[in-house]
């Protein structure tokens, strides 16, 4: 993840092509928890949280996710990138300092809306092909990834239920993945306790807001788990309508969808910065 917390991501082609390589390494990285000895960039952070509105958190999305861009076009809310530019949301002493910036935000009347994509390649259901093609070696990189992946995942949820007990009706989260990475409770075992915490689901495909990669539908299932009604509502049984084809939604098709098309993104936020 590249970009600075307080600029556009997608504002500017210049370098394009030497950031999106830099992006996927960063990405790579984090999911093997190598940059461990990182340090949270406070004065990034704390400039979001230092004004009375509602702050929109993108927990470790992709970097070219438009959550925050258009969260930003409504009035009295900023958005803040929570990524390896600014934080590594795999150490746990780094989201305790998170955490406590949060909470005294809360307290001084603020709002805050938290939208998570922990990286999930791990957990496609592909990766049992690979295990059966590379062999040992392959399967343990794999499950040392689901280890990493459900650690940040353990994080997250220590981190927001701080903030829910705080402030019940001023803090409302969302966690998204696609509908057959890692929602298996039997491969997963925090998947419980995620939906528990965000209890109400919603399925819906990507063409249905307009997703496409190169021309091309892309069906692309999703699933996001929240506690926000009114978010659920809007995107549960947004579904294809059959009448277009798809391509597949693999390799850089795949990686093109992590950022949103904008009628979901709009949609996202339109109804998650809704009062609860």
């Amino acid at each position: 993840m590249r970009h600075r917390v307080m600029k556009d991501p997608i504002a500017s082609d210049k370098h394009s092509s030497k950031k999106k390589r830099y992006t996927e390494h960063i990405e790579q990285t984090h999911r093997q928890g190598k940059l461990r000895n990182a340090t949270i960039d406070s004065d990034c952070v704390q400039f979001s949280f230092c004004f009375l509105g509602t702050v929109v958190l993108e927990w470790c999305c992709n970097p070219g996710s438009l959550i925050a861009r258009y969260s930003r076009r409504i009035p009295h809310t900023k958005a803040v990138r929570l990524g390896l530019h600014n934080i590594d949301l795999a150490d746990a002493v780094q989201v305790a300092k998170l955490r406590r910036m949060g909470s005294q935000y809360l307290v001084s009347n603020g709002a805050l809306r938290v939208f998570v994509s922990i990286p999930c390649t791990c957990w496609c259901k592909m990766q049992s092909l690979n295990v059966h093609q590379h062999g040992k070696a392959f399967e343990d990189r794999l499950q040392r990834e689901r280890q990493h992946s459900q650690h940040m995942m353990r994080l997250f949820l220590s981190t927001y239920r701080q903030w829910k007990r705080e402030s019940p009706t001023k803090v409302s989260g969302a966690f998204e993945w696609p509908q057959n990475f890692g929602w298996d409770s039997d491969k997963n075992s925090d998947i419980t306790g995620l939906l528990k915490t965000l209890p109400y689901n919603a399925l819906f495909d990507g063409c249905a807001f307009g997703l496409k990669y190169k021309g091309r539908y892309l069906k692309k299932p999703w699933r996001i788990a929240t506690d926000h009604v009114r978010l659920a509502a809007a995107l549960d049984g947004q579904l294809c309508r059959g009448d277009h084809s798809h391509a597949g939604t693999i390799g850089k098709a795949a990686k093109a969808s992590e950022s949103y098309p904008p009628r979901l993104a709009q949609c996202i936020t339109d109804a998650f910065l809704e009062a609860l």
